[in-house]
């Protein structure tokens, strides 16, 4: 096979390299397996139990000390304002403290 030849990379791209219309990029399809939620609950709780805390309560108190932690939660939580608006019949203001001390 040649490298340098997009269409030789696989039957359902042009010679360009793009696929062809109507041709999928995954002919064998989504993958059927089962969203595993319950494993998903089940090692939720036994991360509950072995800290004693609820997962929330740590995902937070790790938040202070990790900026990572911090900018993974507040983007799950805080909608994007180009992506969304929300009206409210008054202003909010968000203040978010983090002391690195």
């Amino acid at each position: 096979m040649d490298d340098n030849n997009p269409a030789e990379a696989g039957n359902n791209r042009n010679e360009k390299g793009q696929f062809i219309k109507g041709k999928s990029g995954n002919p064998n399809g989504r993958p059927q397996g089962p969203i595993h939620i319950k494993e998903l609950e089940e090692a939720i709780l036994k991360a509950e139990k072995k800290n004693n805390k609820k997962f929330l309560d740590l995902a937070i108190e790790r938040a202070y000390v990790n900026d990572i932690v911090l900018l993974a939660i507040l983007k799950k939580f805080i909608p994007d304002r180009e992506k969304t608006e929300i009206e409210t019949p008054e202003p909010v203001e968000i203040i978010i403290h983090h002391d690195k001390s």
